[in-house]
């Protein structure tokens, strides 16, 4: 829908307050109104259609749920839609990254490494390829454990059960990889 009177912040406020009230038809309109904006800013987060599909389903189920908890005083539909997918892409896009390390738990993983490495947001081209080269310069499982985290979002704590390392050697190794990226990157 292009953007035009049908799809005014004022109509939006409006579809998602009777959406609150459960309108069905209400929804209807509202997705028709903004599933294409949502998509593609799911898209600019996890960079793979079918990851943003999903993500954008589940934002809409979460809309429909608690829609009764929006307050147009607070800010705008939109701001209030979008922020519910960012959510749901982030969790999408770290569930995807689980699932492929899982995959293959005992590789090394340098074969996907800049294939991973375009999951991160706001990261150009070019410093993707000085990073890949950078975390070439790790050691091996710091290299791994850095990019799991970053690019795959996995918490300290996962980490070390994963790695089956104390949780302090994990955030040692993630301080001083980063350092050490961040010397190499400078150079």
């Amino acid at each position: 829908m292009s953007k035009d009177a049908d799809d005014s912040p004022e109509l939006l406020n409006d579809l998602l307050v009777q959406v609150g009230r459960r309108d069905a038809e209400a929804f209807r309109k509202l997705y028709a109104a903004t599933a294409p904006r949502l998509l593609g800013a799911a898209l600019r987060i996890v960079r793979r259609r079918e990851v943003a599909e999903d993500a954008l389903h589940d934002a809409f189920l979460r809309v429909w749920w608690h829609a009764d908890h929006y307050d147009p005083a607070r800010g705008t539909a939109i701001g209030w839609m979008i922020t519910i997918l960012r959510n749901s892409a982030i969790n999408h896009l770290r569930k995807a990254g689980r699932e492929r390390v899982v995959a293959s738990p005992d590789a090394d993983e340098d074969g996907d490494l800049l294939e991973r490495m375009d999951a991160v947001p706001g990261v150009s081209a070019a410093d993707r390829l000085s990073l890949v080269h950078c975390l070439g310069e790790l050691e091996p499982l710091h290299r791994r454990c850095l990019v799991m985290a970053f690019a795959d979002g996995w918490t300290h704590e996962e980490l070390a059960e994963r790695l089956g390392q104390p949780l302090g050697t994990i955030k040692s190794w993630i301080r001083r990889s980063l350092a050490r990226l961040r010397t190499c990157l400078d150079a």
